[in-house]
């Protein structure tokens, strides 16, 4: 049976680009794995962190994650309480935490394995001033001879961070998904990346490894619009992948759009009621949008005809 592999940038990208999808797999028994790459990431935003000075641990947000079935170890209520009163330097620590408890409960909930990297993010942990700053060429080298294993990764930075209260798989693990010498065509797995819309070098990075994995087994490999990015149609043009010499298809998700949306609105401490309002619009109209400006694979006119929603997908062409 194959095995379908996503990677995911931060916590949350996986499911805004690619959960219709992972649920469409799920309900038919297929085996699904996400994969948090740039585990470093302790972003929240603004609203959500104003909340949290205001109630602190009782804000019922993290109540419902430290109570959540399953999620047995009693650290988290103290460690949270612990960096909620203390100043600055841990705030990273928090938000990894806090994003950690919500993607792990979100992968119980929908039933898929979920593997956690500590890899830091670009921004800010490896010094771009922006999320959307242009990819620095030596850092994708960087960290794309990490995740093929074609060299070592020593963390000496962030061993603060480091100490969670949970486990992070270590990232020799991809070595052998990501490294195109080492995955076989008898390997049976579909390999889903971001497409790098919107130009955050996290998710070009992955892109750009899709593409390198692709010129040996294009058959396996799958690319994604990135949410919320793929919003903003002029930053198609900050993606790595040649659209024009590739194939683009629709997945329908008219059964699962519904299951999307109720593990996205899990992301509090990272997306708002617009983000959530947003991620159901979009993928009833994208078709709309685009289907003047393609010719797209599969029954897509049918699917335009019953307003089913969708998500894209990009794949070069093999035999």
């Amino acid at each position: 049976m194959t095995t379908h592999h996503f990677f995911s940038p931060h916590r949350d990208d996986g499911i805004l680009i690619f959960g219709g999808h992972i649920l469409n797999l799920l309900s038919n028994n297929e085996s699904v794995v996400l994969h948090i790459i740039f585990g470093m990431d302790g972003y929240l935003r603004p609203q959500f962190i104003e909340e949290l000075k205001t109630v602190g641990i009782r804000h019922p947000h993290i109540n419902k994650l430290i109570t959540f079935p399953k999620m047995h170890n009693s650290n988290y209520r103290e460690r949270i309480g612990d960096l909620l009163t203390s100043k600055g330097s841990n705030s990273l620590e928090l938000g990894i935490i806090i994003r950690h408890l919500e993607e792990s409960i979100i992968a119980q909930k929908a039933s898929y394995k979920l593997c956690e990297y500590d890899l830091p993010c670009a921004y800010p942990l490896r010094n771009y001033l922006k999320f959307n700053d242009p990819l620095r060429e030596d850092d994708y080298i960087y960290m794309r001879d990490i995740l093929t294993g074609k060299s070592s990764y020593e963390d000496n930075h962030f061993k603060k961070t480091k100490q969670l209260l949970f486990d992070t798989k270590p990232v020799s693990e991809l070595h052998h998904l990501l490294n195109p010498t080492k995955l076989t065509s008898g390997d049976d797995v579909k390999l889903y990346f971001p497409a790098g819309i919107g130009g955050h070098p996290d998710h070009l990075i992955l892109a750009k490894i899709g593409i390198n994995i692709s010129q040996q087994h294009p058959e396996k490999i799958v690319f994604g619009q990135d949410l919320p990015y793929s919003l903003v149609q002029e930053w198609f043009c900050e993606s790595p992948l040649p659209f024009k010499k590739m194939e683009k298809c629709v997945v329908g998700i008219e059964q699962s759009l519904s299951g999307k949306l109720e593990l996205l609105s899990l992301y509090k401490s990272q997306l708002s009621e617009e983000d959530l309002r947003l991620a159901e619009a979009y993928p009833k109209y994208i078709g709309h949008l685009i289907s003047r400006e393609y010719k797209l694979k599969g029954d897509f006119e049918k699917l335009i005809r019953k307003n089913i929603p969708v998500e894209i997908q990009y794949q070069f062409p093999y035999a």
